[in-house]
């Protein structure tokens, strides 16, 4: 998906580096508000993968992983469309 090996480890860094722009802003500001609110979310994404000049577009879904009820961080996942 982000032109990496499949299986390999990909720090967030690194794939936020992937998104663009637009795509990137849109979901950052999801995420904050997913987590501020424990709700989840869809995005379809731009990304750039690595060593590729050509765009790809991916669904991004994302649910609040909670703790005792409050939110520690997001879990889902990513498709390639």
């Amino acid at each position: 998906l982000f032109g990496v090996e499949r299986g390999s480890v990909v720090a967030r860094s690194e794939a936020v580096r992937r998104y663009d722009d637009a795509s990137g802003a849109a979901m950052e500001r999801l995420r904050t508000h997913a987590i501020r609110n424990s709700c989840g979310f869809i995005l379809d994404a731009k990304i750039r993968p690595a060593g590729s000049e050509e765009a790809r577009w991916m669904r991004l879904v994302a649910a609040p992983a909670t703790h005792d009820g409050r939110v520690v961080g997001l879990h889902g996942l990513k498709l390639l469309i």
